[in-house]
């Protein structure tokens, strides 16, 4: 009876050990993403892990947030922006920023020294990024969108609906938009962008060392600026 039972008990183990297995395979099937990367290559499909992060000596309900994300939105030259970790709240020279830009709203071709990675939350978004052969393509609800060091890049809003984004760059692009945002009037109409708050765009870009394309740069893409 022991030998029988040790044997069913060995029997029951595997058993468990395959069920598990195979209910990994299908969550990894299930969570996978696409990440559309910029200059070294093309669209890729890569699985998408969930890491959850705990204090030492913690269980997950014991977990605080750090802070509240309910931020004050601002508007930096037509994109809604809500910063909600800073570098100093990081701890580190990264931060997490919302962004949305309503239908209409263009983010001219420039380039900049700063990585981005932009998580699509809502919405439907256009983007270019000017490599061999490059043109503008789509990233939906899920998607990633990698934009690599000093690739030239522009992002625009065709639908008829807001695009919600989460943004993880550097901290010398959130002192960028920190210094270009203003606070968002939520009774002011969208409207393009005035003559002079495009040339408050290109100074406070120049301050940074950023590159901004010319209206006929932009022209050759498709994107109206004046």
């Amino acid at each position: 009876m022991r030998a029988l039972s040790e044997a069913g008990l060995s029997g029951f183990s595997l058993r468990r050990q395959e069920v598990s297995k195979a209910n990994r395979e299908s969550l990894k099937k299930k969570h996978s993403a696409r990440i559309i990367v910029g200059r070294r290559g093309p669209r890729v499909h890569c699985s998408r892990t969930t890491q959850i992060m705990k204090r030492k000596n913690t269980s997950i309900n014991e977990t605080q947030p750090s802070h509240n994300v309910d931020k004050q939105v601002f508007n930096a030259a037509g994109v809604l922006l809500q910063f909600l970790a800073s570098p100093e709240e990081v701890g580190d020279a990264i931060c997490l920023i919302r962004g949305t830009m309503r239908p209409g709203v263009v983010v001219p071709l420039h380039k900049h020294a700063d990585v981005e990675l932009l998580y699509v939350l809502e919405g439907s978004l256009e983007f270019f990024m000017a490599k061999e052969g490059t043109q503008w393509a789509t990233a939906g609800m899920g998607d990633v969108i990698a934009i690599p060091s000093n690739v030239k890049h522009a992002l625009r809003n065709r639908s008829s609906l807001p695009v919600t984004l989460a943004l993880v760059t550097k901290s010398h692009l959130y002192a960028f938009f920190r210094e270009l945002a203003k606070p968002f009037d939520p009774n002011q109409r969208p409207a393009p962008l005035t003559p002079e708050e495009m040339q408050e765009l290109f100074e406070v870009a120049a301050k940074y060392g950023y590159w901004m394309a010319s209206p006929d740069e932009n022209a050759a893409i498709g994107l109206s600026i004046s």
